[in-house]
């Protein structure tokens, strides 16, 4: 990622963003919109786009306190949230006219449907599914479906990824395209899939002595 903000930088790439999301792209507006939130004024050293991006980002605390303070006014909805038919988009602090319909964020989304038993449900999938890469890594060495796990959780934590199906519907087909590893052959000590060689008695000569083949984990190791 700092290599391809810094390649940006250095060839002084610019490109008008599209209409509904405001700003440029350039590596100095990515820098200021990383800003703007924490230091309104050192952004405006790195994009004209401040006000924009600072207020992105008060307007995703408010909709998570109103969400939070909604979820937390009883025990059952702290337990097992405000319910699907709940509409979370009137809690939104600036009115429904924005079009708005999500907290923007995976743990406010599913706390606010679910409460915390939800929450708890949806991170031991998660895990579960970081487990499974995680053995698949071990067995192929590919590292991908790990990383890719990882981030798209952390991505999701302030975007609505999860809260669409444009984000979601990929996220679990690429997990597991990710973990096929599992299913090719070879043993594994994380499954103890490991095979004992089918043997036959061996004589001096290192042949069988009834004639078959001696096959170690499907490779052929000696005939007649």
């Amino acid at each position: 990622m700092l290599a391809v903000v810094g390649a940006m930088y250095w060839a002084d790439f610019s490109y008008e963003a599209p209409t509904t999301r405001g700003g440029t792209i350039s590596a100095t507006d990515i820098i200021g919109r990383a800003v703007a939130p924490v230091n309104a004024d050192l952004a405006k050293d790195y994009t004209s786009d401040v006000q924009q991006f600072e207020g992105n980002a008060v307007w995703r605390t408010l909709f998570w306190a109103q969400v939070w303070g909604a979820m937390n006014d009883s025990t059952s909805h702290q337990l097992f949230g405000l319910g699907y038919g709940y509409p979370l988009n009137n809690l939104q602090p600036f009115g429904l006219e924005t079009g708005t319909r999500t907290p923007h964020s995976i743990l406010f989304w599913t706390l606010g449907y679910t409460g915390w038993i939800g929450l708890l449900l949806f991170a031991c999938f998660q895990i579960s599914l970081g487990r499974m890469l995680w053995l698949a890594y071990r067995r192929t060495g590919q590292s991908f479906g790990l990383v890719f796990l990882i981030a798209m959780i952390a991505f999701a934590c302030f975007t609505p990824f999860f809260e669409v199906p444009q984000g979601a519907i990929p996220f679990y087909l690429i997990v597991g395209c990710a973990s096929a590893g599992l299913l090719s052959g070879g043993g594994s000590k994380a499954f103890a899939l490991a095979q004992a060689p089918v043997t036959s008695p061996i004589t001096s000569n290192g042949l069988p002595l009834d004639g078959r083949t001696v096959f170690t984990r499907g490779n052929l190791v000696a005939t007649e």
